[in-house]
């Protein structure tokens, strides 16, 4: 993805979001539920396929499923379309009910557990993770979801750490969490996640209580949906010749006759083996092509001795397929094994593509510009016209739009770049038949010089009676100041120095401070040169 006064939502906002460039990191703004995959997962992954449920925004933007002013306060903010969490347009199309929509089948372990993968694409302090499922009578294939349809299977408390576990760095990636899950609560249902980022003015949580109170970050919560199936134990006796197993072919895509469904057989996440499936009129339907399939792959001679599909019986250790498709797993003798299900369709060649000369880590020196080719190459498909679309996204993202580049493949262009920091870009290619590839790359902008410090200092003088939190400006802040008390900063000072928001001599600066935590102040636009003294009170700042 890429500051005057104003009341501590829109700042603590702004903080949270400003403050993510003081630690390095490799992903967009915020989250999405990996295990079980919610909705807007499914989107981007292709394992819902309806495209009345799905749209190219809601794939995209499956990690901002978000309310940026919940507060804790979630009934108000999303009083319906859960799903959406409230957010209307495209986004609607999340809180359709539809047997369409991946379900996620998960087997409590032994003491009653499941596991919870989220992806964190930008990791913040966290109040609580709060866990519901669906009462007993909801049908996720037919029913709208309203707050009276779900039950607390658990509120997970982080005391306003990240989800990492740490007090003070926030690292992007899957975080794991397990939860006892009800008994009583099996079959198809709705898993709904609220995230709740932390401030100490949240609305008190039914379970919780009263937030940490000394901890700011922000008012965001992020919501997810997600259609699980909870079946009893089927998990290999401690001997069983069974190392690792999932669910066979969870995927649902849309199928037309002449498709082929291929089960990819995989090792360490490389393909070793292809079987395949052709679509008819005799076994278009779900289950029916899943059965097929399933049945193809277990008299695959090559793999026989290394994996089976069926439903495991724990006292004999034979695994025996189901007519019902939603109780088939996939048994590997070997761990590392895995397999997905992939879809060709009618008339459709595929094609792959790649990013020629692409580098990891470019060099910029301070106050130029760079230029970085876009070298698109097929290097597998026909010989036929392929165009695409690339956008561009700073990572952390600060100011200004995604830049967007159309051409055709073998037309070279660049994306100039005049700021360090860490960059994704989403690559979409068409060629002439409409089949669609995409990929994400990403790359890093580092100054190939560090200026020395220069001779400019600043002194905060704290007037306004009450404590105050210095700030470089509207979002970024730094230490707290008592009432009377000074503090002076020069320009090698953590706070002028922090990665993607260095400042220079002779920079214009928004300097201001947090009064009390409850008000940012501004000073106005302030030249980096010199000894600046700023005199903060309680509605205004002065500069000498």
């Amino acid at each position: 993805m890429n500051n005057s006064t104003c009341k501590l939502a829109a700042a603590v906002f702004t903080l949270s979001t400003l403050s993510l460039a003081m630690v390095p990191q490799s992903a967009k703004a915020h989250g999405y539920m990996v295990v079980p995959q919610d909705y807007a997962n499914s989107c981007k992954e292709g394992t819902t396929t309806d495209p009345t449920l799905c749209t190219e925004t809601i794939g995209n933007q499956r990690n901002q499923i978000v309310q940026g002013e919940a507060a804790g306060n979630h009934k108000h903010v999303v009083p319906q379309n859960l799903c959406s969490a409230n957010m209307g347009g495209e986004y609607s199309a999340l809180d359709i009910p539809s047997s369409n929509r991946y379900a996620t089948t998960l087997t409590p372990d032994t003491d009653g557990y499941i596991e919870i993968s989220y992806m964190t694409t930008a990791d913040h302090k966290t109040w609580y993770t709060d866990i519901f499922v669906t009462r007993d009578g909801f049908n996720p294939d037919t029913d709208a979801l309203t707050w009276a349809d779900l039950e607390r299977v658990e509120a997970i408390d982080w005391h306003g750490k990240f989800m990492s576990g740490s007090d003070t760095i926030g690292t992007a990636g899957i975080k794991k969490y397990k939860v006892k899950w009800p008994e009583a609560k099996t079959g198809k249902r709705i898993l709904y996640q609220v995230w709740q980022r932390t401030n100490p003015y949240h609305m008190e949580h039914e379970v919780l209580g009263k937030p940490v109170q000394n901890v700011w970050d922000s008012n965001e919560a992020f919501y997810s949906c997600a259609n699980i199936n909870i079946v009893s134990d089927g998990t290999p006796p401690d001997d069983s010749q069974w190392k690792s197993n999932e669910k066979f072919a969870p995927e649902t895509p849309h199928l037309k006759i002449g498709d082929i469904v291929t089960a990819r057989i995989m090792v360490d996440g490389t393909t070793r083996v292809e079987i395949d499936l052709d679509i008819n009129a005799n076994n278009i339907e779900q289950k029916v092509w899943k059965h097929e399939l399933a049945t193809k792959v277990n008299a695959h001679k090559p793999t026989e001795d290394l994996l089976e599909v069926g439903v495991l019986n724990s006292e004999t250790d034979e695994v025996t397929l189901s007519a019902n498709h939603e109780l088939n797993r996939i048994f590997f003798t070997n761990e590392g094994f895995s397999h997905l299900i992939h879809v060709t369709q009618a008339d459709q060649t595929e094609f792959e593509f790649t990013w020629n000369g692409l580098q990891d880590v470019y060099d910029k020196k301070p106050g130029e510009s760079i230029n970085i080719p876009l070298d698109l190459v097929i290097t597998e498909g026909n010989d036929v016209s392929y165009t695409y679309i690339a956008t561009l996204i700073e990572t952390v993202q600060r100011n200004g739009q995604p830049v967007v580049i159309e051409g055709t493949v073998g037309d070279l262009q660049s994306f100039k770049i005049d700021k360090t920091g860490e960059y994704s870009v989403n690559v979409v290619i068409k060629d002439e038949n409409e089949v669609t590839e995409s990929r994400y790359f990403s790359f890093n902008v580092k100054e190939s010089t560090n200026p020395e410090p220069g001779n400019t200092s600043v002194t905060w003088n704290n007037q306004s009676g009450v404590p105050v939190m210095v700030a470089l400006q509207h979002g970024i802040w730094g230490e707290w100041l008592s009432a009377g008390a000074t503090l002076n900063l020069s320009s090698d000072a953590e706070l002028f120095n922090r990665p993607g928001w260095e400042v220079k001599e002779g920079d214009e600066l928004n300097l201001g401070a947090l009064v009390n935590g409850v008000e940012y102040v501004s000073c106005g636009k302030v030249t980096f040169s010199g000894d600046i003294m700023l005199n903060i009170s309680k509605n205004s700042c002065s500069v000498n």
